[in-house]
């Protein structure tokens, strides 16, 4: 099955019973991620590293990937692979969000390159935090169904889970367009799965859409992810 970790025994763990989705296994991770992640909402955010800017949202994201470590290990299910079958995509797809960032604080001075570089660092590690839930955890876990319905119910739960740590969300201007963009998302998001085994291609994208604040750097960093993508055949 598409997306499964290459570290897992042969035979020593799945994602669906008799064709069907774990429930109990998504209900855990789904209750997991909530509660991890209003947790670490609670708590100070960490916002930078000696001196350099790091992604704020850190330990929030830990939530959907410490959901996903437990909800593997409790139902004996294979953990999610990072870069599935298309290792040298989903490599690419990590590195090129920090290398933007980089060139384009370097463009400002060596330290600023180097503040880039790290800051870009820690929105890919967010990413893929956040990534290995959403489309490496519950996007395998739903293969089964017709890839729509997955897409759009992972859509809603992802939706529903930034309730955790957003309070923006309550103000109804702001929620129409989130929404709209996650189930949006949510789709794209799954086809990269889909494609490639595994979830570092959607970390890479979703990094993309957090840099949108370099600029023609961001437009760049969407055509090469655009290659990427179009490079990376669908799985049969």
């Amino acid at each position: 099955m598409n997306g499964l970790s290459d570290l897992a025994p042969a035979g020593g763990g799945h994602d669906v019973v008799d064709g069907r989705p774990q429930v109990a296994a998504i209900a855990l991770f789904y209750v997991a991620a909530l509660v991890l992640s209003f947790a670490a909402a609670q708590l100070p955010a960490p916002s930078n590293i000696a001196g350099f800017a790091i992604d704020k949202g850190l330990l929030i994201g830990l939530g959907p990937l410490v959901a996903t470590l437990l909800a593997c290990l409790v139902f004996k299910l294979r953990l999610p692979s990072l870069l599935g079958q298309k290792p040298l995509i989903g490599v690419a797809a990590l590195l090129v969000p920090v290398l933007a960032a980089m060139i384009a604080g370097f463009t400002k001075g060596a330290a600023a390159g180097l503040a880039g570089l790290i800051f870009g660092a820690s929105v890919v590690l967010y990413c893929i935090f956040e990534e290995a839930g959403w489309r490496g955890f519950l996007t395998g876990s739903l293969s089964t169904l017709k890839n729509w319905h997955a897409d759009l119910l992972t859509g809603v739960l992802w939706f529903a889970w930034h309730f955790t740590f957003m309070p923006e969300l309550y103000n109804p201007n702001y929620l129409v367009g989130f929404v709209a963009a996650i189930i949006a998302g949510s789709f794209g998001l799954a086809e990269t799965r889909r494609r490639t085994g595994g979830y570092a291609l959607a970390a890479g994208w979703h990094a993309a859409v957090k840099l949108l604040v370099l600029g023609p750097y961001a437009i760049a960093l969407f055509v090469v992810l655009i290659g990427l993508t179009w490079t990376s055949k669908p799985n049969k």
